[in-house]
C-alpha cells in the first residue's frame, strides 16, 4: 500500500476536500497501528480534510453484515456532502 507509505499527515492530504466517510468496528486503532500498514484501514480518515469517522461498536469486521444500517447511513452522508457540496463535520 504505497498511498499509505507516501502520506504524511503534516501535507497536504492527497484526496483534498474530497468527502470520506470511514467506517470501522471498535476498538479504535492505536497511532502506532495507524501509522503501520496492516492498520491502514484506520488512517483513511487521514487522506482527506473533508471526512468523519463513524464506529459500529460490536460489528466487528463485517460491519455491512451485523449493521448494514450504519453502512447505508455513512454513504448517504458521504452522497450528500457530494451533491450539496457542503463539508462533512468532524466528531
Amino acid at each position: 500500500m504505497t498511498e499509505f507509505a507516501l502520506t504524511d499527515a503534516a501535507k497536504k492530504p492527497p484526496l483534498g476536500q474530497l468527502p470520506v466517510v470511514v467506517v470501522s468496528s471498535d476498538p479504535l486503532a492505536s497511532e502506532a497501528e495507524r501509522r503501520s500498514h496492516d492498520g491502514a484501514a484506520a488512517r483513511l480518515d487521514s487522506l482527506s480534510s473533508n471526512t468523519v469517522h463513524v464506529t459500529a461498536t460490536a460489528s466487528g469486521h463485517e460491519i455491512h453484515l451485523y449493521q448494514p444500517d450504519v453502512v447505508v447511513q455513512a454513504l448517504l452522508r458521504a452522497v450528500s456532502a457530494v451533491r450539496s457540496g457542503v463539508l462533512l463535520s468532524r466528531p
